[in-house]
């Protein structure tokens, strides 16, 4: 079996999941485009998704 790259729906974060996972057919996953990301016989390091300050909600005082 290969390891895909999926994208988190709801964390955005990326990394590699067995082509099998059923997470991938029930939607929390998105596949990533092949041709940058082809199927491998390991996983990768994961690309964790991290809000910029200036995106994040200001806290009120």
């Amino acid at each position: 079996m290969a390891y895909v790259r999926v994208k988190d729906k709801e964390t955005k974060h990326e990394f590699d999941v067995l082509e099998t996972d059923w997470r991938i057919d029930a939607g929390l996953f998105e596949l990533i485009k092949s041709d940058r990301y082809p199927a491998a016989q390991q996983p990768r390091r994961p690309k964790h998704h991290v809000v910029a300050k200036s995106a994040a909600p200001k806290k009120e005082a």
